[in-house]
């Protein structure tokens, strides 16, 4: 009998890995990542966007020395064409041009260079926390997968698969645990900046935002993660009142309402902060606040 339904697709020669030309630096190329396979182009160019990155970080200072000179010629060019149209808009959009490109050459110095610093932080930070979210988002839905499971495997006397939930259920508590241990990451890096720019700037939407990331600092550090992060002790969050979660007797967690409140509110409290001092350094406030994702089982 013929085989039927084969397909092949032949390989061909790959081409060179991918190269660019950096000033002042010489030529970055791409090496293959090993001998025995044939790479995928799309993975190389992947794997070259960090190293690239990092190699442009000094030629962008010098682009935005070329961003600064263009914005005072548009300012040349539209002072006639105002007065030609007497309509001063030109005049006045080359100007909020030009003061952020200066306010981005001013922060390259000592201290708005720590202000720009923090905006970058402050963007991973959100981003952070955003995905710490995603995170608890799929692992309410995986866990409601197991309840399911579990009722119809007691329903029909299925010990195999009862089983199987329960070893698949052992892992909960250590995933959650990396997550708080990441979420522990973001206050002690924004008090510690935070702190300086309050001195150096006392603005009281800033003295808001550090009462309240020292309120969520305080509570992280109270939650109790036992070796190994078999167990987890979840602190309240003084101030927050919320329905008590109904969990089912397989959940591994404790309610982490207060917790998820506590990152929320760390999460507002960057915002507000990024939003502050991004027009500083001439970058828009352009951070959004983001409200709690509901949950089932938490």
């Amino acid at each position: 009998m013929a085989i039927v339904g084969i397909q092949c697709v032949t390989k061909t020669i790959p081409a060179a890995p991918p190269e660019i030309y950096i000033p002042h630096l010489g030529i970055m190329a791409k090496a293959w990542a090993g001998l025995d396979s044939i790479p995928s182009a799309g993975e190389m160019l992947a794997q070259f966007q960090d190293a690239i990155a990092t190699a442009l970080a000094p030629v962008r200072r010098y682009l935005e020395i070329v961003e600064t000179f263009s914005s005072v010629q548009q300012c040349i060019k539209a002072i006639p064409q105002a007065i030609l149209t007497l309509n001063p808009d030109p005049i006045y959009d080359c100007l909020t041009n030009l003061a952020k490109a200066i306010a981005r050459l001013l922060s390259w110095i000592p201290p708005l260079s720590y202000i720009r610093t923090y905006r970058t932080v402050a963007r991973y930070c959100i981003d952070l926390i955003d995905e710490i979210f995603d995170f608890f988002v799929a692992l309410d839905g995986e866990i409601t997968s197991y309840i399911n499971a579990y009722n119809s495997a007691l329903t029909v006397g299925d010990s195999d698969l009862l089983e199987f939930i329960d070893c698949g259920m052992s892992d909960i508590v250590p995933r959650v645990t990396i997550a708080i241990r990441m979420a522990q990451f973001v206050s002690p890096i924004n008090d510690v900046l935070l702190d300086m720019f309050l001195r150096l700037m006392p603005n009281p939407v800033l003295r808001e935002v550090v009462k309240r990331m020292t309120s969520v600092t305080t509570y992280l550090a109270g939650i109790s993660i036992t070796a190994g992060g078999s167990s987890l002790v979840i602190p309240e969050f003084p101030g927050f009142s919320t329905s008590s979660v109904t969990q089912h007797a397989i959940v591994p967690v404790p309610p982490l309402g207060h917790l998820l409140y506590a990152l929320n509110r760390s999460r507002s409290a960057i915002v507000m902060a990024h939003n502050v001092l991004s027009p500083v350094v001439g970058y828009d406030a352009d951070a959004e606040e983001r409200e709690l994702p509901t949950f089932t089982n938490f």
